[in-house]
């Protein structure tokens, strides 16, 4: 295939040759970022609800518990830390502390990962009830995360 030369107007090529000349772009001053939700008021809004909707839908719907299912201590601590990190997200949100609440909240979301992990390693509940409860809390984890990240960029923003 044999290349051919476009004609191009003298005033376009010289614009082209002006562009080709200028320096490039400083190595920190074009970063790349993540497409980050432009309202974190609604980024929150929607963390709150999945969290809802999430503990609904687990006190609704969740099977019945395995009354001789063994359960080993590592469990408890898991639950506990996971109730007590809900709360702690839920606490900073309504007092208008949203970045840490974001932080407090990922981790809870970690911790509800676990402790889905730990309903199928001791059957605790039958069936598939904990790859629900994994990926609903990993999830709500990664869209805390994004409110982290929000948060971090409308600090340097400021």
């Amino acid at each position: 295939m044999a290349t051919r030369e476009l004609d191009r107007p003298q005033a376009e090529s010289d614009d082209l040759e002006a562009l080709w000349e200028l320096p490039s772009a400083q190595a920190g001053a074009a970063r790349w970022r993540w497409a980050l939700p432009a309202e974190p008021r609604l980024l929150a809004r929607s963390i709150f609800w999945g969290w809802i909707a999430v503990l609904a839908t687990g006190i609704l719907l969740a099977p019945a518990p395995d009354p001789h299912a063994v359960y080993p201590w590592y469990s408890a601590i898991a639950l506990y830390a996971w109730l007590g990190a809900g709360v702690a997200a839920w606490a900073l949100f309504s007092a208008g502390m949203r970045p840490l609440a974001y932080v407090v909240g990922s981790l809870a979301g970690a911790h509800g990962i676990v402790v889905g992990i730990a309903c199928r390693q001791t059957g605790h509940h039958t069936g598939s009830w904990w790859l629900f409860e994994t990926v609903a809390f990993a999830l709500l984890t990664a869209a805390s995360l994004v409110g982290v990240a929000t948060s971090r960029r409308a600090a340097e923003r400021d």
